[in-house]
């Protein structure tokens, strides 16, 4: 959420293209992250507007205070695929842990790969002692979705050593938000996005029962007879 006041107050921060990553590591696409954190805020004060800071980005600035960075350690329970008009790309879920100087436990979670960065509209007037427009009122209208980390093995591998054994990997398809899981890594890896979207969707099947099972949902979608599903035993 974003409250919204007149202030004056201004965030000095560096720019960059948030659709590159220098340095591939993982610990890059953490510095990106903040970046992006840092011109969220910024968009809202250039034009007036009170950035408040979010709960977890509090705690994560809080945790990065406290520990000992050479106690840091890191796990990863989610990791998402997404395809855009932009490209395909993918965000993860983070755990990070460690220890103060006094040796007490820490621990804070972040999202790193996507960040809402709002949307901000400006409102103008004629001001009659001038003839000039000016801005009377901003407001935020909405937020972008901004992804920064390309799918490829390359930059999964990256995430690999810090995985759960649990982990939990996500297709998300666009325009609808519907997410799949239940892949395997291999699956994950290897297999290119509309295949991903066809297992989650029909489950790991024969192309014929593929098919079959199309030609179902555009039956139930169109109004048509509903036929009993099975998996094909071919």
């Amino acid at each position: 959420m974003y409250i919204m006041t007149v202030m004056v107050k201004r965030i000095k921060t560096t720019k960059t293209n948030p659709s590159s990553v220098g340095d591939n590591s993982i610990e890059a696409f953490e510095e990106q992250q903040e970046r992006l954190r840092l011109e969220k805020y910024t968009r809202l004060v250039d034009n007036g507007i009170e950035a408040i800071k979010r709960a977890d980005d509090i705690i994560i600035l809080r945790f990065q205070k406290m520990i000992e960075p050479s106690t840091l350690q890191r796990s990863i329970g989610q990791v998402i695929r997404i395809k855009t008009k932009e490209g395909e790309f993918m965000y993860f879920d983070e755990i990070l842990s460690g220890t103060d100087s006094l040796g007490n436990f820490h621990n804070a979670s972040r999202r790193v790969g996507m960040e809402q960065l709002p949307i901000v509209r400006a409102r103008k007037e004629i001001n009659p002692k001038t003839a000039e427009p000016e801005v009377v009122d901003v407001s935020v209208i909405g937020v972008e979705d901004r992804y920064f980390i390309p799918f490829s093995k390359q930059n999964f591998d990256l995430l690999r050593p810090y995985l759960t054994d649990f982990v939990s990997l996500v297709v998300k398809e666009t325009g609808n938000a519907t997410c799949y899981s239940g892949f395997t890594i291999d699956e994950f890896m290897e297999c290119d996005f509309d295949e991903l979207l066809r297992i989650g969707k029909y489950g790991r099947v024969s192309d014929r029962e593929y098919k079959r099972r199309v030609e179902l949902a555009k039956k139930n979608a169109e109004g048509g007879v509903i036929v009993a599903d099975h998996v094909s035993s071919e």
